[in-house]
């Protein structure tokens, strides 16, 4: 009985672990100035977006 209930202690251990992995953003510059921009202007900067996670990061 007693390694039954050792058996299950551990395997619940086990499975809690597999919910941890998750993606996680990271932005090289959350805001960006353009300062002054002339009307009818267009104007274009780009983020550069990482995943720091374990697991797949989806960006829709």
């Amino acid at each position: 009985m007693r390694r039954i209930l050792v058996f299950a202690f551990l395997a619940t251990l086990g499975l809690g672990w597999i919910g941890l992995a998750a993606p996680k953003i990271s932005v090289d510059q959350a805001v960006y100035d353009f300062g002054e921009v002339v009307a009818g202007i267009a104007v274009t900067h780009t983020f550069v977006l990482t995943n720091v996670g374990d697991a797949a990061l989806t960006i829709t």
